[in-house]
């Protein structure tokens, strides 16, 4: 699929039209166009999309893409809050940066004050230069000098480096190299917790116990 009139409005997978990736045990019915479900399904620790369609909207799963107003509400509907930054290719000083290297070097936990950044794991909502788009899950390790014990420093000037993991014809596939060639992404990463105390706590607990009855895989940073 191509993003509605060649924008981020809308986010699917061009690349499984071709063969090129398998189906997956959190996309059991191997649609096309539900990347940002199956991506915060996982994040959520679901063992299928399904399941987790039906706990936030009482409604069957349709296999179609989400415009970002739709994907904000998504989040907000597991009661976080995301931020979004944009990061596109362009040419600074007669030299072509890519939107890869722009968000490597900038990412919003660098300035912070050094700290080691937002909690939990970002999603990257990408577009490819052919216009088609794509969900994954990243994950990031920043550089960090020494410092106290538990509160490492961030090296400046030094780049983020980032892991990105599809979900949705696979099981965590590797998909740097999509990510890299991208003409644009916007990665969002947890701002807030929408609640009160004791709804974060239930959230949290809900994880857990999806997490230990086996629905879903992965460590988080949460």
């Amino acid at each position: 699929m191509t993003t509605t009139s060649g924008t981020l409005n809308t986010f699917g997978d061009a690349l499984n039209n071709m063969g090129f990736w398998g189906a997956s045990n959190i996309n059991p019915n191997n649609m096309q166009n539900n990347c940002v479900s199956v991506s915060v399904a996982h994040m959520e620790y679901y063992s299928t999309v399904e399941d987790f369609w039906r706990d936030i909207y009482n409604a069957p799963l349709p296999d179609q893409p989400l415009n970002l107003w739709q994907i904000e509400d998504m989040i907000r509907r597991t009661q976080y809050q995301f931020r979004w930054v944009e990061f596109k290719s362009r040419t600074i000083d007669s030299q072509h940066v890519t939107a890869y290297d722009l968000l490597r070097f900038n990412f919003p936990a660098r300035g912070d004050g050094g700290s080691t950044g937002p909690r939990g794991r970002p999603l990257a909502l990408y577009k490819r230069r052919d216009g088609s788009g794509h969900c994954v899950t990243a994950a990031y390790e920043l550089p960090e000098a020494v410092g106290a014990p538990g509160h490492p420093r961030v090296v400046e000037g030094e780049p983020t480096e980032f892991t990105f993991q599809d979900w949705q014809h696979g099981e965590g596939v590797d998909c740097a190299w999509d990510v890299m060639a991208a003409d644009s992404i916007i990665i969002g990463y947890q701002a807030e917790f929408l609640g009160s105390v004791q709804e974060y706590n239930s959230a949290i607990d809900g994880r857990i116990a999806r997490m230990q009855a086996g629905r879903g895989t992965g460590s988080y940073d949460y």
